[in-house]
């Protein structure tokens, strides 16, 4: 008799006993960037640059979910039956501290908050490369024919890939002549300057 084991490995399939355990404690409800943290000399000359973040803000996979009447029968299923729904929308934010996550983690049952962030030099092009960043997103919702939802959320559908989209953005954004860094970028660049300064000023030697 053959077993489930030598079906899969016939077929390139995995079993349950194969597969990676589930994420537990925090992880089992989805992930979100963590907030930026600077010292108080990045703090200093991060509010005397003022540096925007374009964000991009949802669940880290696709959910599923089902609204039920009183009496236990599904009224709703927001989501396929496999697939379930990618919500996605985009924010911006002058703040370092992770305000954007603070208004959308609301939900009981997932984690929704900044999957992307990415700093440009001002308010303004942070805001007009988040309308290019906007319709980019709603075309990959059209694209997924994904449920329409609410907020502002749009449903990019379950083959979504975070890489690609910020790809796309930094594409995007040289074209509009835009210098752009992630976290890590913008908190290497704060660094630099502060100890250039510290130079100039004889404190680090």
């Amino acid at each position: 008799m053959t077993t489930a084991q030598e079906l899969a490995a016939h077929y390139g399939l995995a079993t349950a006993d194969t597969l990676p355990p589930l994420p537990s404690g925090e992880e089992a409800w989805g992930t979100v960037l963590p907030p930026l943290k600077l010292t108080p000399g990045q703090l200093k000359l991060f509010k005397k640059f003022k540096p925007h973040a374009l964000c991009i803000v949802g669940t880290d996979g696709p959910v599923s979910t089902n609204l039920l009447t009183p009496e236990g029968r599904i009224k709703k299923r927001i989501g396929g039956h496999n697939s379930g729904y990618w919500q996605m929308r985009t924010a911006t934010t002058g703040s370092h501290k992770d305000t954007v996550t603070a208004n959308y983690d609301k939900a009981p049952d997932r984690r929704t908050g900044v999957q992307i962030r990415l700093w440009l030099r001002t308010e303004e092009h942070a805001k007009r490369l988040e309308r290019k960043v906007l319709a980019l997103i709603e075309h990959y919702a059209e694209e997924a024919m994904g449920t329409p939802l609410l907020n502002g959320f749009v449903d990019v559908g379950p083959q979504f890939r975070f890489e690609i989209l910020e790809g796309e953005i930094l594409s995007r954004a040289a074209q509009e002549g835009y210098g752009v860094r992630n976290d890590r970028e913008l908190v290497a660049w704060l660094e630099k300057i502060r100890r250039e300064e510290d130079l100039l000023e004889g404190v680090g030697g």
